[in-house]
């Protein structure tokens, strides 16, 4: 007689009531709604600004370029100024310099690159440009520009090293009518979204050599 009562018991111990159901049901529910906002909320983050990615893989594919060709920049002396001075004109803005053309290039021999800023202009974005050409085709001739950078608001070069009359290194904002390369250029890019990218430094590997003709 007793083993007969204490089964119903253990059966109905066995199952769940109605408000445990109720619980797990809620629980389930507010869980879905919260993994669905963050999924939600990921995917309009990643199509709100694809740009940005872009952005990011341009902006490391022209400073490994420009790191790579400004760093071998060339001191040859200019032979269509007369002067003693070497062909690398910086300003805050521009820069001109001389260095090996790339691998890719048939001709082979030296490029003149012309680095410049192109401002906004009649509604259209501001851009970071690089001009080149084989060094030696008459500056006038035409070369091909390509656009490392886009929607660009504002650039600044500057360039650190020893001019005449000056006892210790220091940044300048215009490096020409020199006999030496700078020691550093650095290239400062904001944006027009109000967004930065990170300086980038350039070490000229033969910064401080004796001038060369070509």
């Amino acid at each position: 007689m007793t083993a007969s009562r204490t089964q119903p018991r253990c059966a109905a111990a066995a199952g769940f009531t109605l408000v445990e159901l109720l619980v797990a049901v809620s629980m389930l529910a507010l869980l879905t709604v919260v993994l669905a906002g963050g999924m939600s909320l990921a995917t309009k983050r990643f199509t709100r600004h694809p740009e940005r990615i872009d952005r990011a893989q341009r902006i490391a594919a022209a400073q490994d370029f420009l790191l790579t060709t400004l760093a071998d920049a060339r001191p040859l002396l200019d032979q269509e100024s007369g002067a003693a001075r070497i062909a690398f004109a910086g300003g805050p803005t521009q820069l001109l310099f001389l260095a090996p053309a790339p691998e890719s290039t048939p001709e082979g021999g030296l490029m003149a690159y012309g680095l410049r800023f192109s401002p906004p202009a009649r509604g259209a974005n501001g851009r970071l440009e690089l001009g080149a050409r084989l060094f030696d085709v008459p500056a006038g001739a035409s070369g091909r520009t390509t656009v490392l950078l886009d929607d660009v608001a504002k650039v600044q070069l500057s360039y650190y090293g020893t001019v005449a009359r000056e006892a210790r290194p220091s940044w300048h904002d215009e490096w020409d009518a020199a006999q030496a390369l700078p020691s550093l250029a650095r290239i400062a890019v904001a944006f027009s979204d109000g967004t930065t990218m990170p300086d980038l430094v350039v070490a000229l590997r033969l910064a401080g050599q004796p001038p060369v003709r070509e």
